[in-house]
């Protein structure tokens, strides 16, 4: 079905830009208008329109989101009427490059129990319905019994980073191109060409990690992937990864992404040299001049000058996804790849590396002393990762899956002196980044699971400390009452960070009255947070219709949206890169 899709929209727009794209096969990033920084091939932006759709066999076409009827409709300016393309076969639409219209930096949402995060203000709750005024589905009215949880104030409100969205920002670290004598370099040039003239096309030339449907996909080799982001000083970085292999996964926190440039001298030639200086500089000088500039010498103890530095973000150009140079083959610790900084090494057994260059620029690298926890990773899986740490206390710990899993501090002053993030996997593993979140942290060491409770609603206040347990038996005029063993309170709304409900009144997301009509939903992304799963029924360009057995029947403002997946399917690892 969609092979014959693909040839007749090929044959409609031949000879347009949109046919090319689609004649021509995929690019690693989607775009057929590049330029080059480094070894990576950057996209420009596409004149045809910033929409992205996506098929199942990987190709993919630029254009315009013009709505659902009887298949996607989808608009070109190189094209007179908008195409119709049957939705079997397509795996997503990514709207306006992953960077939505319009979007907000509010954060307070309700999950419900089949995994659906629905932003918006919590206008009232009693104990049978919530009424919820959201940016994307208007005012609802949610069940009771299909609540998980409510977060009028989660992060405390501070949301640093949410994505990936979009590859904007990020950056890949490769190695320098090693020079090539001429000759080596026109004998490779003719293996190539021969290569390609029996293959029929030319060889994709494919980075170390690849964006697709808001998740980084790293399969070919080891090379770190960073982003300049603003780590607040207690917070928290939380990703979920899969994996295929054994995981070792290495995540560097506080990176200043600063390190000393070290000039290569040939030991023998600055050894003559000085020679040679200081015979020129005794045969201009006095008997007693030289007696003077030997003391002199004896008791300077300064050692070598301070060395210079060059600092990654300076080689930065632009927004757009980028490789830049910056790995050393002959330096190849975590201090020389990612500047002062603290590096988590995921894996069977977490650590926690402090690395850091001393005053003569000399690497430092000591791994901090913590328990050491089995985690439990298997050949090929996926967890959630949260790792929190707060610079003043010099303290980390870590929580895999909800479950404390290791932590850490430093006996030193922090050494993390920046603000940035970075992620690189080691040994033959494959690796998915997704759902990374930075946020600010309230210093509490619990995570929600450890809040779930089987009778009792959890109240967790944004200070972090205190926390109530009991019955919230409503929430009117932005006050939650929660009734307690001890006492019946009043909480504001606006000093809660989250509510965890119990598990008693929860429905059984299996039931038959959840069943989806068909096999699998359609996803829906939004930012900075938000997931609705539903069944599509139509759609214009700005609003789709469909129908959850949750939620009824909806109408979703697409403005804030990132993402339209057409099935809710995980990805699978075993073939990551048949979907890009």
């Amino acid at each position: 079905m969609i092979s014959r899709t693909i040839l007749c929209l090929t044959a409609l727009i031949c000879g347009t830009s949109a046919g090319k794209e689609l004649l021509q096969g995929r690019g690693p990033f989607g775009a057929r208008t590049e330029k080059k920084i480094g070894t990576l091939k950057i996209p420009k932006s596409d004149p045809t329109g910033t929409d992205i759709m996506r098929f199942d066999n990987g190709d993919l076409i630029h254009g315009k989101f013009g709505g659902l009827n009887d298949g996607v409709l989808w608009k070109r300016p190189d094209i007179d009427r908008p195409l119709r393309v049957k939705k079997d076969g397509i795996r997503q639409i990514v709207f306006n490059g992953g960077q939505p219209g319009v979007h907000t930096s509010k954060t307070s949402h309700v999950s419900l129990i089949n995994g659906d995060q629905i932003p918006g203000e919590i206008k009232s709750l009693t104990d049978k319905h919530l009424i919820l005024d959201s940016p994307v589905l208007g005012q609802l009215k949610i069940p009771r019994e299909q609540l998980k949880s409510l977060s009028p104030n989660p992060f405390n409100g501070k949301l640093a980073y949410a994505g990936p969205f979009t590859s904007d920002d990020w950056v890949l670290l490769t190695y320098p191109k090693v020079e090539k004598k001429k000759d080596e370099e026109q004998k490779e040039e003719i293996d190539r060409e021969e290569d390609q003239k029996k293959e029929g096309e030319p060889e994709a030339e494919l980075p170390s990690w690849v964006y697709s449907g808001a998740a980084f996909f790293n399969a070919i080799d080891q090379a770190p992937l960073v982003r300049q982001t603003d780590l607040p000083d207690t917070g928290r970085l939380e990703f979920e990864v899969s994996w295929k292999g054994r995981l070792n996964l290495n995540i560097a926190v506080h990176a200043d992404f600063t390190r000393p440039i070290i000039p290569e001298i040939d030991p023998a030639e600055k050894e003559e040299e000085e020679k040679e200086a200081a015979a020129a500089e005794d045969d201009d000088k006095s008997p007693e001049e030289r007696k003077d500039a030997e003391a002199e010498a004896e008791e300077d103890h300064s050692g070598p000058p301070t060395p210079k530095h060059e600092i990654l973000w300076d080689l930065k150009e632009g927004n757009s996804l980028q490789s830049i140079p910056w790995l050393q083959r002959d330096n190849t610790g975590h201090s020389y790849t990612f500047g002062s900084s603290y590096v988590l090494n995921l894996s069977s057994y977490s650590s926690l590396y402090r690395c850091e260059f001393d005053d003569n620029g000399k690497a430092q690298i000591a791994r901090l002393d913590g328990p050491r926890v089995s985690q439990s990773l298997s050949e090929t899986g996926t967890a959630t990762v949260d790792l929190r740490f707060d610079r003043k206390k010099k303290f980390f710990i870590l929580y895999i899956n909800g479950n404390y899993a290791a932590q850490w501090t430093d006996p030193q002053a922090f050494e993390g002196k920046g603000r940035s993030m970075g992620f690189s996997s080691s040994g033959n593993c494959k690796v998915r980044l997704s759902n990374i979140y930075v946020t600010s942290w309230n210093g509490l060491r619990d995570t929600a699971l450890s809040m779930e409770h089987e009778e009792r609603d959890v109240a967790l206040l944004i200070n972090g400390t205190d926390r109530f347990s009991g019955s919230l038996t409503k929430i009117d005029q932005d006050t939650a009452h929660l009734k307690t063993a001890y006492a019946e309170m009043t909480i504001p709304v606006s000093d809660i960070s989250s509510l965890e409900l119990k598990k008693s009144t929860m429905g059984d997301v299996d039931h038959e009255k959840y069943l989806w009509e068909d096999d699998s939903p359609s996803i829906l992304l939004f930012k900075p947070l938000g997931r609705l799963s539903l069944t599509p029924k139509g759609s214009s360009d700005k609003i789709l219709e469909g129908h959850s057995p949750f939620l009824g029947n909806l109408k979703v403002n697409l403005d804030s949206a990132t993402l339209l997946r057409f099935n809710d399917e995980s990805f699978d690892v075993t073939d990551w890169f048949n979907d890009l």
